[in-house]
């Protein structure tokens, strides 16, 4: 909740809902937007932690403890084991 003390916001916007609402809409949002990071009013989150898929749980925890700075992304590798869960039961499975 740091942030918020610190007087910023954040906002999305479900593109794929603007564009089936309005195309052109939809086209002025993109056009706005590309200008909104050409004057350079907007910089790319910064840190950026990538976790494997292995690591998902401790992933959602480190979000969810509101701790963590940047964007926390998840990448597949060959040998990532994951928990599931089918009928409340975890097993372990290949992703």
């Amino acid at each position: 909740m740091a942030p918020f003390l610190r007087n910023m916001s954040f906002h999305s916007i479900n593109v794929i809902g603007t564009l089936r609402e309005s195309i052109p809409r939809a086209s002025q949002l993109f056009e706005n937007t590309m200008q909104f990071l050409l004057k350079g009013y907007c910089q790319p989150v910064n840190p950026v932690t990538a976790m494997s898929f292995s690591q998902i749980e401790e992933g959602f925890r480190l979000l969810q403890s509101g701790k963590h700075l940047g964007k926390v992304v998840f990448k597949a590798h060959d040998n990532d084991t994951v928990m599931v869960s089918e009928n409340g039961y975890p097993t372990m499975d290949k992703v």
